[in-house]
């Protein structure tokens, strides 16, 4: 089956949050969110979305993460689907606890 694609483009936008993806809604479709990595296969990362749609779960180890929104009607067909779009992520260091050196605490006065 092909797919037709939709007039309407996608835009990414790397926040800190994560990766912020823009589209239209369709009077009459759902709009679902797929997300891959290389060499992975599609998964959908949200279901009947608004826009903008912010993804949270990013891979820790970065690399290119591509995405694209299929619009379905009321019977789950998809009708329509964005163009493609990638990010390139950067890798994420290990998160380590925060510490003071060479501060001690002070003690609190005595009331």
């Amino acid at each position: 089956m092909t797919v037709p694609t939709a007039t309407t483009d996608l835009q990414l936008h790397l926040v800190p949050a994560g990766c912020r993806l823009d589209f239209t809604r369709q009077p009459g479709r759902f709009a679902y969110v797929y997300r891959r990595q290389v060499n992975q296969a599609w998964k959908c990362i949200a279901h009947n979305a608004c826009s903008p749609h912010i993804d949270r779960t990013l891979p820790a180890s970065g690399g290119t993460v591509e995405y694209m929104v299929c619009y379905c009607d009321a019977a789950g067909n998809i009708t329509e689907a964005t163009p493609i779009v990638q990010a390139q992520l950067p890798s994420q260091p290990a998160h380590s606890q925060a510490r003071n050196a060479g501060q001690t605490p002070r003690p609190r006065p005595l009331a």
